[in-house]
């Protein structure tokens, strides 16, 4: 990524994490959001021409420029473009029965925002509302779910997905706006968004419409159902003394992180490496606003 057409994707927490996961010399590491290869290329580093990097992304794009990036490492490195959510099928098919370690990063890379195309950012009104972050295995769109599902169901997605205090007068208007003219592109979204709730965000940091398409490419990818179920399957193919480390960017998918990392520790079989979350330092916000929201958790498997 460091070819002058391309923009270059700063991996959030990157020392922290790295530093966390404690990486050894022939370790096999799972990384599932492989990105621009941020954290790969320091993985690769450390573990050495023995070691074993799997990777996982869901842009075929970002797989490319990660395979470029790290092609001069001589550790064995295996990259499918599927959801994380299914690494016991990708270890199955490997033959490979457990990992040392595992990491998350659950933020949307500045490649996918920019370059994707696909609706996901708010930034580009004539783009089509898909919201696909995969560019193969589509189940629904993001004009999909604003022009059939009710208002109610609307109203929950902002509310529980992204946090949107106004969620119920944003669907209503939804609703009574589809009726006219179907959703097809960002602005149709956008504008609706300004014309309702503009002036709540006037003195904020953040766009008006951040929080809506936040929810809605969460239930378009459905990306909590494949977080629980990598931090479920994930903790299962962990090696003993194994390493899971995550970087959550908003409240929804930190909470199910430290519900289910909670959950393993009552149960005996892991414990917290990080007593409290970390943040990222004043020097990394000050060089990358897109971290201030980011939170690690590391966790460890005991048996």
């Amino acid at each position: 990524m460091t070819k002058s057409n391309q923009t270059i994707h700063k991996p959030v927490l990157l020392n922290e994490v790295i530093e966390s996961l404690d990486l050894k010399k022939s370790d096999i590491v799972f990384d599932g959001t492989l990105g621009g290869g941020g954290y790969s290329f320091l993985i690769c580093q450390k573990i050495g021409k023995d070691g074993i990097l799997i990777g996982t992304d869901l842009d075929s794009t970002a797989i490319s420029k990660t395979k470029e990036r790290l092609k001069d490492f001589e550790n064995k490195k295996y990259f499918f473009q599927k959801n994380y959510s299914e690494i016991k099928n990708i270890l199955k098919e490997l033959k490979i029965s457990k990992v040392d370690k595992i990491v998350l990063d659950l933020g949307i890379s500045s490649d996918q925002l920019l370059k994707n195309k696909r609706g996901i950012s708010f930034q580009d009104g004539g783009e089509l509302l898909d919201m696909n972050l995969s560019d193969k295995d589509k189940k629904i769109t993001a004009s999909e779910i604003l022009n059939t599902y009710s208002e109610e169901t609307l109203a929950d997605l902002f509310y529980y997905y992204g946090g949107e205090k106004a969620a119920r007068k944003i669907a209503k208007a939804i609703v009574q706006k589809r009726k006219e003219k179907e959703f097809k592109i960002v602005s149709d979204l956008t504008e609706l968004i300004e014309e309702e709730i503009g002036h709540f965000y006037k003195h904020k940091k953040i766009n008006p419409s951040t929080k809506v398409f936040q929810a809605l490419r969460i239930t378009v990818n459905d990306e909590i159902s494949n977080l629980k179920k990598v931090l479920e399957d994930g903790f299962e193919v962990l090696e003993k003394d194994g390493l899971f480390a995550v970087v959550a960017f908003h409240s929804l998918e930190d909470r199910n992180v430290k519900r289910i990392f909670q959950n393993f520790q009552k149960e005996g079989l892991g414990e917290k490496v990080n007593k409290k979350v970390i943040k990222p330092s004043e020097e990394e916000l000050s060089e990358n606003k897109r971290a201030r929201s980011a939170k690690l958790r590391v966790f460890k498997k005991l048996i």
